[in-house]
């Protein structure tokens, strides 16, 4: 890192090291991960001091979004407070300005679960792990929804294709995905009213942002603080799997994760179980939101946005058909 970048850093961190009772000047960058592309620009930076524990510090550029900026970190800063110092965590909130989009926080201990997952000959063991962590962390807030209502993941479907239709966005294969989500809408019938259990939401419980040591398993990079039904954790998380490291061959028709995924998974997350409404209809719901997200036109997407639609596709299939 040259001297000038460095400089910069310094001038977002040494607020916040010295909101946080710190010696700024005691501290230096060690390592440093940059995020640039398309709307999104943050920073991440290891700052070490001699005999001090390492603290993270993030800078966000794009998007500009205070408000979100600082609901994202109450979050965490809550599931820090709710959930201690036992094996599940989430890092303590040191300090932070909403306005700068610039926090400081513990550094968490361990591998990401995707790390993890690239190296391992059976991935999926590690599931259990991070359903335990979720289980912890939903259970602190967990109450009964008696009436499970699929009615808004199903508008914002609908609306991506009026969308469509006008002209205002694009979709991958446009009449394949209508066809899917008049299926995903027969499907919401089933469980349309069901009971579930809400919970406050981690809001982007993904394969990196879990991080597993032998001691300790914590979550970070939460989402808008907000609660939803437990099933949008469970299937953010088991859909990031499916669609990185599943073989196909292990979903059963009509559902959506590998059955060993589901085995792990659920072995350590006790609240619920596969068949609880909200997790039996996002597991597959939630796939149609995925492929929202790949680029239209092949020559818009990179290599890796044209395999994930290929593998999402594949999913859909076995799931939807």
């Amino acid at each position: 890192m040259n001297e000038s970048r460095i400089n910069v850093l310094r001038a977002f961190f040494e607020p916040l090291a010295e909101k946080a009772g710190l010696d700024a000047a005691a501290y230096a960058p060690a390592e440093q991960w940059e995020t640039r592309e398309a709307g999104r620009d943050h920073q991440v930076t290891v700052m070490r001091a001699k005999g001090a524990p390492d603290l993270i510090f993030k800078h966000i550029q794009k998007p500009y979004e205070p408000k979100k900026f600082a609901s994202r970190v109450a979050a965490q800063a809550a599931a820090a407070e709710t959930l201690g110092a036992g094996q599940n965590r989430a890092p303590a909130i040191l300090a932070y300005d909403d306005i700068e989009q610039s926090v400081l926080m513990q550094r968490a201990s361990g591998e990401t679960l995707q790390a993890l997952c690239e190296v391992s000959n059976s991935p999926e063991v590690f599931l259990r792990t991070a359903g335990e962590w979720l289980a912890a962390y939903h259970r602190h807030s967990a109450t009964p929804a008696p009436h499970f209502r699929p009615k808004f993941m199903l508008d914002h479907i609908a609306n991506a294709i009026t969308a469509a239709d006008e002209g205002k966005r694009t979709i991958p294969d446009l009449p394949a995905f209508r066809y899917y989500a008049a299926r995903v809408r027969s499907l919401a019938r089933l469980y349309d009213g069901a009971p579930t259990l809400s919970a406050c939401k981690h809001g982007d419980f993904g394969l990196r942002n879990i991080l597993i040591a032998p001691d300790q398993t914590n979550a970070i990079d939460f989402g808008v603080q907000g609660t939803a039904p437990v099933g949008f954790d469970v299937a953010r998380l088991l859909l990031h799997y499916a669609e990185t490291f599943g073989d196909p061959d292990d979903i059963s028709a009509g559902q959506s994760i590998p059955e060993p995924a589901i085995a792990s998974f659920f072995s350590g997350y006790d609240l619920v179980g596969p068949d609880d409404p909200s997790v039996a209809f996002l597991t597959r719901m939630q796939l149609l939101s995925l492929w929202l997200r790949v680029p239209a036109g092949e020559e818009n997407r990179t290599l890796m946005q044209t395999l994930r639609l290929g593998r999402l596709r594949q999913i859909v299939s076995i799931a939807l058909d």
